[in-house]
């Protein structure tokens, strides 16, 4: 940041010395190698007289007498011009690069080369002379910086200008007379302001400047351990590279508006012929900019515009590309870069607003009609047919317009997949599209009597269940040969509530492998009993049926989110299907877990990310296997974090902590610290996984802990009660706090889920029975053959 006063009375009254210093001294002004009007400067000591190319080389300092005149050919003289000016260029955007330094040395060599290095001195004195001590210096700092250009500039027009610090002016002594040209290195201060609006700049740091038409004094002096410099005077152009530039007053960047085609616009005619915006800067700069496409359709530019809307052409646009156009535009201070994309229409007609939307299911099979909509960008008339499979209508229509168009249907049946067939033409061109719906089933009806071959019987037993539950998700996993006769995708699985005609059961498969009849598999049931054994039937050997899982059904509509951590790469699904996350490069997928996959956490910068949930949570829970045993001893880590209304952040950490009650294991902690829920003495094995669970015991007023559905005595602090999760605005597991530091976990994860209301502690142990070990809840019968 630039200092807010670098006017300080130091360098005030040092440049008003130079002044004093610079008048008194006019004599001093021999440094000049100005000698003919028809000569141009070559500084540092080179001079070149264009009519006759008569070349002179002066070394200024000790050798100041000293100098030599060599008759050049005007090719040679050139080369030598070009060169010096490319150097002056690298010396002031670059002064400290390894580039610079061997420009400096060729520059020297190639006076050696042709003559021009005065008798008496040597290469090295007069290379010395193009690198003062101070670059060294400053070179050797270890400021990252000096390897590489400014980022910052600033520049004024007709304006005044002043600097001082350590470093090299180029000339080295300025008496107020007009100069073409003035150059600064070093680290110091410059400001800079337009003599009509005092609009201007100051830089500081390590910088580089120039000025163009300079009128003013100058001077650079050296002391032991330094070179100094300053100068004060006006200029017509003045312009300055540095560590830190500010403008005044502060600038406003330009704008880019107005943009056509649209950011993001789908359909744009392939005859489009101009990209069209407005450029607009508040302080009334004038303004550059720069126009580019990709993939290349045309691109432009244009300098010193004022607000207005500008156009760039283009041609050679294909259908149905994406095109990105990137707009750079400069008020010589600040630049504001935008990138905008549109995606051309396709020549093919387009079909659009199906009805019902392709893959519906639960159809009514009172559907009396199938609609689409049909456009064609080029305005061309078309031809369309229709067909369904199974049939149950189809219709033809020539010379039709853009438009929605309907098709009857009859006898539609329940429990059928449906498919239909959409063919348009404009005459060139066809859009061939395939669209499903699949009917309801009846409320009760057998599977046999629908094409299903094959059911058993699933029996829960009532010994693994605390109590009488609804709505249980059930977890069944099998390794039957049997399941080989379904579809290879699962889509036939049917789950039922009885035999014959009986109620449709919804379930979530999370795995099935039909080559060897692995099925992992959620299923809703709407009663189990604790008291007698509970039924249920699942049929499979379905080869013409839809897909029968209804996943986000298989949960109570009290479920907020339910995470298997079972996929291998992308986002983290959840199966409710409204809150997927992230995980960080620190978060291992696709582990073997307790059921199916599992993520693992490593414990340094691993953590799933599922953002604002914005709903209230009661009841939570997740199956861990840390990497290590925690005692409680073990060093404090997080598990997971809840943020209540974005202001007190809720935290599950095992292990010790200081500031909490001693020994504890599993604790629950939020912001103020004595809002605080802890169970002590407990030991989580890293030989399986454990369930973890916080249930909202509102006669409490806090959240009952559960280790592997077994309530745990809880110790609160100081507060005589706790806060709920109202309104969830940041969720996230693998640490106990939002943010991508905190107490992290080191481990596997396994099962997650957020609910809405409070489980039963039966419920709870039910679940863990469930879940630990769903072979010994369940047993699965002998296979029924259709009759």
């Amino acid at each position: 940041m630039v200092k807010t006063e670098l006017l300080k009375k130091e360098a005030v009254l040092g440049i008003i010395l130079l002044f004093i210093f610079g008048c008194c001294m006019p004599g001093l002004n021999g440094t000049s190698i100005m000698k003919k009007s028809q000569q141009v400067s070559l500084t540092p000591g080179v001079e070149t007289q264009v009519e006759k190319t008569l070349v002179t080389c002066v070394a200024f300092g000790t050798t100041r007498n000293m100098k030599q005149q060599v008759t050049l050919t005007q090719q040679d003289a050139s080369m030598i011009l070009e060169q010096l000016r490319e150097l002056k260029t690298a010396m002031t955007q670059h002064p400290y690069s390894e580039k610079t330094k061997t420009m400096r040395q060729a520059f020297v060599d190639l006076l050696a080369e042709k003559n021009l290095i005065p008798q008496g001195t040597s290469n090295e004195t007069y290379l010395s002379l193009l690198s003062p001590r101070w670059i060294e210096r400053i070179q050797h700092s270890g400021n990252p910086l000096l390897s590489q250009p400014f980022t910052n500039h600033g520049t004024s027009t007709f304006c005044s200008i002043g600097g001082e610090g350590s470093g090299v002016l180029i000339p080295l002594f300025m008496l107020p007379r007009p100069r073409i040209a003035m150059l600064w290195l070093g680290n110091g201060e410059t400001l800079a302001a337009n003599l009509l609006t005092s609009r201007g700049y100051v830089a500081e740091g390590l910088q580089a400047g120039f000025t163009v038409g300079f009128m003013g004094i100058g001077i650079s002096y050296a002391i032991p351990g330094a070179s100094l410099y300053g100068f004060i005077g006006y200029a017509i152009l003045a312009s300055t590279t540095a560590e830190n530039i500010a403008h005044y007053p502060p600038n406003s960047p330009p704008v880019v508006s107005a943009v056509s085609p649209a950011d993001g616009e789908k359909y744009s005619p392939k005859s489009l012929s101009e990209l069209q915006f407005r450029i607009q800067d508040a302080d009334g700069d004038l303004m550059s900019y720069t126009v580019t496409t990709t993939p290349d359709i045309g691109s432009g530019s244009g300098n010193l515009k004022p607000f207005g809307v500008y156009s760039v052409p283009v041609s050679g646009l294909q259908s149905s590309t994406t095109y990105t156009w990137h707009v750079e535009v400069t008020d010589g201070k600040d630049t504001t870069a935008d990138d905008f994309t549109f995606t051309t229409a396709p020549d093919e007609p387009v079909l659009s607003d199906i009805s019902p939307q392709d893959g519906t299911q639960d159809v009514s099979s009172g559907l009396n009609q199938i609609r689409f909509t049909v456009t064609d960008y080029q305005g061309d008339a078309m031809d369309y047919t229709v067909q369904t499979s199974p049939d149950i209508g189809s219709a033809q229509a020539s010379g039709i317009h853009n438009g929605t168009y309907t098709v009857a249907l009859h006898g539609v049946a329940n429990g059928t997949l449906y498919q239909w067939y959409v063919n348009v033409t404009d005459g060139t061109h066809w859009t061939r599209k395939i669209f499903t719906f699949e009917t309801a089933f009846p409320s009760v009806f057998d599977p046999f009597d629908y094409g299903w071959q094959y059911r058993k019987q699933i029996t829960v037993l009532h010994t693994q269940v605390a109590e009488d539950l609804t709505e249980f998700p059930l977890l069944i996993e099998m390794n039957d040969a049997d399941l080989q006769k379904a579809q290879a995708n699962g889509n036939d699985l049917l789950f039922m509530n009885g035999v014959g005609n009986a109620g449709k059961i919804f379930h979530e498969i999370e795995a099935f492998d039909a080559p060897t009849g692995h099925l992992t598999v959620w299923v809703n049931v709407p009663f189990i009993s604790s008291s007698t054994d509970t039924a249920l039937y699942l049929y499979y050997g379905n080869a013409r049926c839809g897909n029968q899982q209804r996943q986000k059904a298989t949960w109570d509509p009290q479920y907020i989110g339910v995470w298997h951590f079972n996929q291998e790469s992308g986002l983290v699904l959840d199966s409710i299907r409204q809150h997927n996350g992230t995980a960080t490069s620190g978060v291992t997928e696709g582990i073997s877990g307790l059921i199916d996959g599992a993520f693992g956490f490593d414990g340094a910068t691993g953590y799933v990310d599922f953002g604002d949930i914005n709903r209230n949570v009661y009841d939570f829970s997740f199956w861990v296997k840390p990497t290590n045993t925690i005692t409680p001893s073990t060093p404090n880590t997080g598990i997971l974090h809840l943020c209540r209304n974005g202001i007190i952040s809720i935290g599950v950490s095992f292990g010790a902590a200081s500031d909490l009650v001693q020994d504890e294991t599993i604790l629950l902690c939020s912001s103020p610290p004595e809002l605080r829920t802890a169970v002590t003495g407990l030991t989580i094995s890293n030989t399986m996984f454990h369930l973890i669970t916080f249930n909202w015991n509102s006669a409490a007023n806090r959240y009952d802990i559960y280790y592997d559905g077994a309530p745990q005595p809880v110790t609160c602090g100081t507060s005589s009660g706790f806060l709920p999760v109202v309104n969830l605005v940041d969720f996230g597991v693998g640490h106990d706090y939002s943010g991508s530091s905190g107490l992290f976990y080191n481990g596997l994860v396994d099962e997650v889920r957020l609910v809405g209301s409070s489980h039963t502690s039966g419920w709870i142990s039910t679940e863990y029975n469930n879940q630990i070990n769903p072979s010994s809840f369940v047993s699965i019968g002998p296979e029924v053959p259709h009759p």
